[in-house]
């Protein structure tokens, strides 16, 4: 019963000046943003395997330094990772400063 409780599932999202980061338990129907920023301040990006799941690390500048963000993305499928380093790619190829109005 514990382990239903605390499932989740894990989201990212990247549009075209955002990342978003989203857990939701499957028998919810929202989802609850941990992490949402600009997509030019990430620094970088990169999936690792750890003993039994893999973990999301995200560094990110702000005004005091670097911060670093770690996410638990439990088991996945072999091409899964694959996918998160390609959006790592797009995220490094897309950094631009933000454009500002006048």
């Amino acid at each position: 019963m514990w382990r239903i409780i605390k499932l989740k599932i894990f989201s990212l999202e990247v549009s075209e000046h955002i990342l978003s980061v989203k857990y939701r338990h499957p028998l919810a129907q929202n989802r609850q943003p941990v992490l949402e920023l600009p997509l030019h301040k990430v620094i970088a990006m990169k999936t690792e395997k750890a003993v039994i799941n893999y973990i999301l690390s995200i560094s990110i500048s702000s005004r005091k330094g670097i911060k670093n963000f770690y996410y638990r993305l439990e088991q996945m499928p072999e091409n899964q990772p694959e996918k998160y380093n390609q959006i790592a790619e797009f995220i490094k190829t897309s950094k631009k400063e933000p454009y500002h109005y006048s």
